[in-house]
């Protein structure tokens, strides 16, 4: 009888260990998973970046970016500006009005793009013209000059000031004394760094584009492209 006892005892004791283990082992399991769970979500959290940065006012309004394209809307024009691209500057002045544009794509920050709308500084001087022409709210545009200095000075010494030159008929003020630099300008045959063009609801306006380019190796389909892209509104 306290064999069987015994037997029976030791028979329950087993029991309530195993269920122990069992216990236990899904407590490591449960724990387990809620660790792996922990671990997916911080993973996935690790993916998504949230960039803050200082808030800006400005005018223009910037459509999303399009095949390394990005859509400019002003109160008076539209055109399509390279991706990489960022509004740096806008004068208004009884001198003149402008917006620039800067690259800060690596290895080209030293491309910018300026538009001036009425009033228009006449005497801008460039080392490049660039003649446009009018089709109501487009223009389409011509060669692009050499160097002016190269075409323009006739004497032995480069004047100290800049001096008026002719391109393809349309007139323009070179900048001689910093002959070095690369700075193109657009004018037409009626007016020295102006165009007019007709938008449907600004109606006229005259324009003057800038393009400066100092790398290496300039690029002036750039250029070529957001006058092709250009819209008077």
């Amino acid at each position: 009888m306290s064999n069987k006892y015994r037997h029976d005892h030791r028979s329950s004791r087993n029991r309530k260990r195993g269920v122990a283990i069992i216990a236990i082992i899904s407590v490591c399991i449960v724990g387990f998973v809620a660790i792996l769970i922990v671990i997916l979500i911080n993973q996935t959290t690790k993916k998504i970046s949230i960039v803050n940065g200082p808030a800006e006012s400005v005018s223009q309004t910037l459509d999303p970016i399009t095949d390394g394209v990005q859509h400019i809307n002003e109160a008076s024009y539209s055109f399509a500006l390279p991706a990489g691209w960022h509004q740096t500057k806008v004068v208004i002045s009884s001198a003149e009005n402008s917006i620039t544009w800067q690259s800060f794509v690596k290895d080209a920050t030293n491309r910018y793009l300026t538009i001036y709308t009425s009033p228009i500084p006449p005497t801008y001087a460039v080392n490049r013209e660039l003649p446009v022409f009018a089709h109501g709210d487009t223009l389409s545009f011509g060669s692009l000059s050499d160097n002016c200095a190269d075409f323009t000075n006739s004497g032995s010494s480069r004047p100290l000031v800049p001096v008026l030159a002719k391109w393809q008929d349309v007139n323009f003020y070179c900048n001689s004394p910093n002959f070095v630099d690369n700075v193109v300008g657009t004018g037409s045959q009626t007016a020295i760094n102006s165009v007019t063009l007709s938008g449907p609801t600004s109606g006229a306006q005259q324009y003057f584009f800038l393009y400066i380019d100092r790398n290496i190796s300039p690029d002036y389909t750039i250029f070529y492209s957001i006058l092709n892209s250009f819209r008077a509104k």
